[in-house]
C-alpha cells in the first residue's frame, strides 16, 4: 500500500483472496482359442475403480519452526540483547528487543528515530464493540527459526505473542479517547530493515486488560532511517479473533 510522507507528526491512537481407440488404426484380429479356459481367473473382477489412497493424517507442513532446531549464536532474541520492558500498566503488552535473531544468528539493524514515525489508520469491524484501549506491536516476519510469519497467522490466532522466538520490535498501548470506528496509531523508535507486521489489538479497560477483542494486521517493508517522516498508511481493518 502506498504511503504519504511529510506533514505534521501524528498523535498516538485515540487522539485517534480460488480415450477411445484411434479409429484410423485397425486392430489385428485374434485367433480364437481352440478351447475355452477350464476355469475363470481366480482374481477379482476389474471394476474400473482405482484403489483408494490412504489419506495423510499428519499435520500440515508449515516450513521452518518458530525456534531454531540447533541454534548457534542465538535461539531467542534475548541471546542477542536484553529485552526492553513495555509500560508497567499495560498487562497485554510484551517485552521487545532491538536485536534480530534469525537462523541462529544475531543482527542489530539501525533503530528508527523521531524523523521516521509510522502512522497506521484503521477501521474497526462493527462486530467489535466496547473498545477502550489499543495495544500495538511491531513484529518482524522472521522468527528465530526463520519461519516467515504472515498477517493470517495472527488473524487466525495461530501464533501467540507469548512465543519467545518471535522478534517483537515494539510494544505499547494507547487509550481510545474519541468516538467512532476509525483510529490512528503511531509507531516510533523500532528496529528498521525488516519486513514487519504492525499489529493493533482492541481491548476493554484503561489500562487495557484481557481478552483481546480483535486485531488489525498490516505488513510493511521498513527501510533504514530516512528522516523523511512522518509516514501515513491506511492499515487493514480490525477483525474479530476466532
Amino acid at each position: 500500500m502506498a504511503a504519504c510522507s511529510g506533514g505534521a507528526g501524528s498523535t498516538d491512537a485515540g487522539v485517534p483472496d480460488t480415450g477411445g481407440l484411434d479409429a484410423g488404426v485397425a486392430m489385428d484380429a485374434e485367433t480364437p482359442d481352440a478351447a475355452p479356459d477350464a476355469a475363470p481367473d481366480a482374481g477379482p473382477p476389474d471394476t474400473g475403480v482405482m484403489d483408494a489412497e490412504t489419506p495423510d493424517t499428519g499435520p500440515p507442513d508449515t516450513g521452518p519452526a518458530l525456534c531454531p532446531a540447533a541454534p548457534t549464536e542465538c535461539g531467542v532474541p534475548t541471546d542477542c540483547q536484553d529485552d526492553l520492558l513495555p509500560p508497567s500498566n499495560c498487562e497485554p503488552c510484551r517485552p521487545f528487543n532491538r536485536a534480530i535473531c534469525s537462523e541462529g544468528a544475531c543482527s542489530t539493524p539501525a533503530v528508527l528515530g523521531g524523523g521516521d514515525i509510522y502512522n497506521i489508520s484503521i477501521t474497526v469491524s462493527p462486530q467489535i464493540t466496547g473498545i477502550d484501549s489499543l495495544v500495538a506491536f511491531v513484529v518482524s516476519d522472521r522468527t528465530a527459526g526463520n519461519r516467515k510469519l504472515t498477517c493470517d497467522d495472527f488473524y487466525q490466532d495461530r501464533v501467540s505473542l507469548d512465543e519467545d522466538c518471535l522478534n517483537i520490535l515494539n510494544s505499547r498501548s494507547y487509550p481510545v479517547q474519541q468516538a467512532g470506528d476509525t483510529f490512528s496509531v503511531s509507531f516510533a523508535s523500532f528496529t528498521s530493515g525488516e519486513h514487519s507486521l504492525f499489529l493493533i489489538y482492541g481491548h476493554r479497560g484503561t489500562p487495557p486488560r484481557a481478552p483481546r477483542l480483535g486485531v488489525s494486521c498490516t505488513e510493511l517493508d521498513v527501510p533504514g532511517p530516512q528522516g523523511a517522516g512522518p509516514y501515513f498508511y491506511s492499515g487493514e481493518p480490525m477483525l474479530p479473533l476466532p
